[in-house]
């Protein structure tokens, strides 16, 4: 299992995906401040490289991991 939260998609992310893919979770807990679109519809591709990081855990592990998430204030846009 790996719990965390306040993932977005940037550089640390990125490589924390990475040791991620080590581990084999067989789920992903983010508490919120997934993917930090802000609400901000210029913003919206993150929510898409956010999950395309994702898949590539699964697709680098063989399986697909569920995620539990929770909306934080980086995603609802109250800033």
């Amino acid at each position: 299992m790996v719990n965390g939260g306040d993932s977005g998609y940037t550089l640390v992310s990125h490589n924390i995906s990475k040791i991620i893919t080590k581990y084999r979770p067989d789920v992903i807990f983010i508490g919120g401040d997934v993917a930090y679109d802000n609400n901000i519809a210029a913003c919206g591709y993150t929510w898409d490289y956010f999950l395309w990081m994702i898949e590539r855990i699964s697709n680098e592990v063989g399986y697909v991991i569920p995620l539990g998430l929770a909306l934080g204030n980086h995603d609802a846009g109250l800033n």
